[in-house]
Order: C-alpha cells, then structure tokens, then sequence
C-alpha cells in the first residue's frame, strides 16, 4: 500500500494488507520472486512447489569464454525442497524462446538436487545432459520455466 498525506483509512488499509500478506492471499500468494545475479549465475531467492529451481548458470565459463566452448557449464540446478520423491518424468524445462528439455523418469529425493546440463554427456542420478549444440540461456537476460507431468507451471527463474 502506498499513501501519501492524511488518508483517514489508513490504519485500516494497512490492516487489511498485512492480513493478506500473512495469509499468502492476492498477489501475496505468487512467490514466484525477484532473483539475484552474481557474476553471470542467478540465485534463486523465492519459491512455490516442492520442487524448485534454485539455481541457473547461464554464462558458461564466464564472461572471456563462448558458451558454445563449454556447454555443460551452462547448466539449471533444480531442488527437492519437500518431504517425499518427486519423479520427473514428463516434467519439461523451457526457457522464453521456447527451448524444451524432457525430463526422464528420474526420482528427485526430499532435500537432493538435480544438476541438468546444456551440453552432451551420459545422464547419471545427479547430472541430465540436454544435449545441444548450442546454448540454450541468453546471458543478457532469460527465464528458466519448469513444468510438471501436468503441463503446470511450478516455477519461474529469471534474471
């Protein structure tokens, strides 16, 4: 909320706000947040499923390197932040020119990360390799929006 001068609601207005803000209500209960970047690596700062992005190295190797140089350091880290195993399976990663990576049947547990890749490589429980030849994350800027089996967006990472 936003006043300025005498307002004769506003303790009121305030109320309501903080209500609704305790109580994840309006635009309260989108926690799809801000991100913070730090040397060409976004951090994840807010979330809303279970399983997250927490993570998106998107300049691989840095600021000196092509990324075509160094694909797999070009990588998405998603996270189990919930109490049971996640399969993955059906579950979809695209960024905003509509890029897409299918997820195999892989069991994310309760507090584990999954580490996946832009580049080639040979899948493994903690490492997924997408398999392209050239970047997928735009350096300047980008989003990272993961899916579920159902088609649901379940979370968004930009920077």
């Amino acid at each position: 909320m936003y006043t300025e001068g005498e307002f004769k609601k506003e303790q009121r207005y305030v109320s309501y706000q903080k209500s609704a803000e305790s109580k994840k209500l309006g635009l309260w209960g989108c926690e799809f947040g801000k991100y913070a970047d730090v040397n060409g690596v976004a951090t994840h700062v807010a979330s809303t499923g279970d399983v997250v992005i927490v993570k998106v190295h998107y300049d691989a190797g840095g600021p000196n390197v092509r990324d075509t140089e160094v694909l797999n350091d070009e990588y998405v880290v998603l996270k189990n932040k919930g109490s049971t195993p996640v399969n993955l399976k059906g579950w979809f990663i695209e960024d905003e020119a509509d890029h897409r990576y299918y997820f195999p049947s892989i069991t994310l547990q309760p507090g584990k990360e999954i580490v996946l890749h832009t580049g080639k490589g040979t899948d493994t429980a903690h490492d997924l390799y997408w398999g392209s030849g050239r970047a997928i994350w735009n350096n300047d800027h980008d989003t990272a929006y993961l899916y579920n089996s159902d088609g649901k967006l379940v979370d968004k990472f930009s920077w």
